[in-house]
């Protein structure tokens, strides 16, 4: 039996990112300081609960960047190396001997430079855009984008989509033909499943409150990670969610 756990979209560096307990005193006068400790308690909580596991897998978008959009006025921190510091505290507290990572979107994750790869070299990890790993003979497609939607019937058609498109490299011998494909960047649990094949998309550890996720975007989102246990070939996929848990996501009345 192996243990997978996947985690995506932590935002380092944003107010509303994955915040380590080394950062909660710089920002205590922040109105989003409560937010910060409660996600990072029902993190840490959810990590210990979970324990060893064989293999870590991450989805990309570990910092948040200089949050050119609005003006840096929603970060911690600007800097894409103290973010990378924060990200790699943050990882660190989960307990494996491997790690697989796929980059992030180069708006967060940088342009002209790749920021997530110091963060792979501390974490001794392999990074690259589109990884393949096989684990107890079961075939994984990871990458971070995939297209999104607020209706909930099309998010399964970009699930779909991306199976469809692995499927013509691989007749080509150009990918392995994968059981297993997962996807980051939307930030939300969907899991779409036929008779070879299981497509899903990443809860996200970057909490609700941004300006553009409040002004813009309707669609319901999920906080959380995603558990996985191979054993006899099978594979068993639990969705570990603290949408319903966390006071700070509640809407103010």
């Amino acid at each position: 039996m192996k243990r997978i756990l996947a985690i995506s979209d932590l935002h380092c560096g944003s107010r509303v990112g994955l915040t380590p307990p080394s950062e909660h005193k710089v920002n205590s006068r922040s109105k989003y300081h409560k937010g910060q400790i409660e996600t990072w308690e029902w993190y840490k909580a959810k990590i210990d609960e979970i324990g060893k596991v064989d293999w870590l897998f991450i989805l990309g978008d570990c910092v948040d960047g200089t949050g050119s959009k609005s003006d840096g006025c929603e970060l911690n921190t600007a800097d894409r190396e103290e973010q990378g510091e924060y990200a790699v505290e943050c990882i660190r507290e989960i307990n494996t001997d491997n790690t697989r990572m796929v980059h992030g979107t180069p708006y967060h994750v940088g342009l002209s430079e790749d920021w997530e790869n110091p963060i792979a070299k501390a974490l001794g990890a392999r990074i690259g855009s589109h990884e393949f790993p096989k684990i107890e003979g079961v075939q994984f497609d990871l990458k971070h984008f995939c297209g999104s939607s607020a209706k909930k019937e099309l998010r399964f058609t970009a699930l779909g989509n991306e199976v469809k498109a692995n499927r013509e490299w691989s007749a080509q011998g150009l990918q392995p033909k994968a059981d297993i494909l997962i996807r980051g960047h939307v930030h939300y649990f969907a899991k779409a499943e036929d008779e070879d094949s299981i497509g899903f998309t990443m809860p996200a550890l970057q909490g609700y409150g941004s300006k553009y996720g409040k002004r813009k975007c309707k669609g319901r989102v999920n906080y959380g990670m995603v558990l996985m246990t191979i054993k006899d070939g099978k594979v068993d996929i639990q969705k570990i969610l603290g949408d319903k848990d966390l006071k700070c996501f509640r809407v103010r009345r």
